[in-house]
C-alpha cells in the first residue's frame, strides 16, 4: 500500500515561508490559509500565520513603500508606518 503524500503541502523552507508572509503583510493582500488549521497546532506554520506583528502590519499599517537605500545601489527595503507612531521595515 503506498503511503499518504500531501500534495498541497508548500515546498517552501521555512526562512522562505516567513518571508512570503513578511511580504504578503507588507502589500496589505488578503490573507487566507488554505488547510486544516486543526493539524496546525504547535506547527511551524501555524507560529507564522498567527504572528501578531505581521497580523498587525497586514490589519493597520499605512504608507506602505519601497525604498532604496543608497544611490545606485540595488539594496531596497520595505518601510511601513504603524499605529502609535511605529515604523515597520
Amino acid at each position: 500500500m503506498m503511503d499518504h503524500i500531501n500534495h498541497l503541502a508548500s515546498r517552501l523552507t521555512l526562512d522562505e515561508q516567513r518571508t512570503q508572509m513578511t511580504l504578503w503583510s507588507m502589500a496589505k493582500s488578503p490573507l487566507m490559509f488554505g488547510g486544516d488549521v486543526r493539524k496546525l497546532y504547535e506547527n511551524a506554520t501555524f507560529d507564522i500565520i498567527t504572528n501578531p506583528t505581521l497580523l498587525e502590519i497586514n490589519h493597520f499599517s499605512s504608507n506602505n513603500s519601497e525604498v532604496h537605500l543608497a544611490s545606485g545601489d540595488e539594496t531596497r527595503a520595505w518601510i511601513a508606518s504603524g499605529r502609535a507612531a511605529r515604523r515597520y521595515t
